[in-house]
């Protein structure tokens, strides 16, 4: 998959779809489970945070937007593709 600006990413989440994804050599995903969106690193089986309930995609959107990963912003990881481009997984 070619690199994915972090728009396109609130665009897919604000449809119901999950996300998941590398960055410096970790797995992490922004999944639905039991109702709720969480943000996970799959590489050590954790839930970074549980975001709020799937219906509520203008809180997801908010939530989403303010993540960050060992201090950088998600929008920063995904539009300045630091990610791992082949990891991206959109579900």
């Amino acid at each position: 998959m070619n690199n994915v600006p972090f728009e396109m990413i609130i665009e897919d989440l604000n449809c119901g779809r999950e996300i998941e994804f590398a960055y410096h050599g970790k797995k992490y995903s922004i999944t639905n489970s039991e109702g709720y969106w969480n943000f996970c690193c799959d590489t050590d089986g954790i839930i970074i945070e549980r975001l709020c309930p799937f219906n509520d995609k203008t809180k997801l959107i908010e939530r989403v937007s303010n993540l960050n990963v060992e201090g950088v912003l998600l929008s920063t990881i995904f539009d300045k593709a630091k990610y791992d481009a082949q990891s991206l997984c959109i579900l």
